[in-house]
């Protein structure tokens, strides 16, 4: 008796969705260890107390919808 084993291959792309949604707010961990609340609006972080950009280098983030807040 022959076993028949049927293969695929999913191919993933290279390019990944951009994760960030227009005007939704996220907590970012910064390489200092500050946390920070912001949103994400043309294409940068920016505060939501003081409506300037956030520069420093990101260690992490998550979207303040999934911390359900």
């Amino acid at each position: 008796m022959k076993k028949t084993t049927n293969k695929t291959t999913e191919e993933k792309t290279k390019l990944q969705s951009f994760p960030f949604m227009e005007d939704e707010s996220y907590l970012l961990k910064l390489k200092t260890g500050n946390y920070v609340v912001v949103y994400w609006k043309n294409g940068e972080f920016t505060s939501e107390f003081n409506d300037q950009y956030i520069e420093e280098e990101i260690e992490s983030y998550i979207s303040m919808k999934d911390l359900g807040l």
